[in-house]
């Protein structure tokens, strides 16, 4: 979006759900991505340092310091992180190219997460984190360089009052969002605790070993958005050896934009919401289950709606 963007309403102590945190974390997530055909560089696509410029510039806008925004790239896996006083915000970029998708196909289990607690995770989503949590080296020096686990610690910790931690992503990075936030907890067993992972669009992590151990800690501050008949929250569905299961709580985008908390539906009420959301698309242009995927035209609105009513019954 061109209308920049005010973080004034982020709730950085929130400890369940909440509206405008939702909807400000999904536009991070559009803003991580590279853009195409930008008319002020004469119609070409970004490049990395036209992305991190950009995103930098945006970032001040929202009331972010330049130098505490952060933009990590290294073999083609893509974040940024935002900090100020009350908070720290990590969102992982989705799935953009070619090479992206052979990361979401890539679904051998992951050894390292195994042989610790003898459970499975997708290894291309682990790669993917893994390329740019860890140190890297990076032919400009970018303070980046040393992984987001080292300046996420550092932001954290030197600050006088106590921060909130923000995951977030779309499609691939919701994915590799979850799998940030296990790791920070189970994994590397970082000092802090993670104030809300919110993803859209996210496939499936690793198997039902994993989405207990997660859910055991994390479910209640998990907010897994699904649009729909949006493919990707489809997939995987299984690796050698193992099938995938998703973690988090279920937030349900129906084809008229209403929001609804699936888990409280009873099985038939679900069965009726995803099945009249299939007859309503085949009426009308085929499943969308490609187009429901799209963050601006498919998860924003609905987030945006919910609290444009929310501030028109206050005002």
């Amino acid at each position: 979006m061109n209308t920049p963007i005010s973080f004034a309403s982020f709730n950085s102590q929130a400890s369940t759900y909440d509206a405008n945190n939702a909807y400000l974390l999904a536009q991070i997530c559009v803003q991580s991505y590279r853009r195409k055909q930008v008319e002020k560089l004469g119609g070409k696509d970004e490049n990395n340092d036209d992305w991190r410029k950009r995103v930098k510039q945006e970032a001040s806008a929202w009331g972010f310091a330049s130098d505490r925004v952060y933009c990590f790239n290294n073999l083609g896996a893509q974040a940024i992180l935002l900090s100020d006083a009350e908070k720290v915000i990590v969102a992982f970029r989705g799935s953009e190219e070619l090479s992206d998708w052979e990361v979401n196909l890539n679904r051998l289990k992951n050894q390292d997460f195994c042989n610790k607690y003898n459970l499975c995770l997708h290894t291309g989503f682990c790669n993917y984190l893994n390329n740019i949590w860890k140190p890297y080296k990076d032919p400009q020096g970018k303070t980046e360089a040393k992984g987001i686990k080292a300046i996420l610690q550092e932001e954290m910790q030197n600050s006088p009052n106590a921060k909130s931690l923000w995951f977030t992503g779309h499609s691939l990075g919701g994915a590799v969002a979850v799998l940030a936030a296990a790791t920070s907890i189970f994994f590397d067993e970082l000092p802090f605790e993670i104030s809300g992972i919110y993803t859209y669009g996210q496939p499936r992590v690793g198997d039902l070993r994993f989405a207990k151990l997660y859910n055991s800690q994390l479910k209640s501050k998990t907010f897994r958005f699904v649009n729909n008949n949006d493919v990707v929250t489809k997939i995987p569905t299984w690796a050698p050896l193992f099938f995938f299961y998703h973690v988090g709580q279920i937030k349900y985008l129906t084809q008229d934009g209403e929001i609804l908390d699936f888990e409280k539906l009873n099985w038939w009420q679900k069965w009726q919401e995803i099945f009249i959301d299939v007859i309503k698309d085949l009426r009308e242009q085929g499943i969308n289950s490609i187009t429901d995927h799209n963050m601006s035209t498919g998860y924003i609105p609905p987030l945006l709606r919910v609290i444009s009513e929310a501030d028109a019954l206050a005002s």
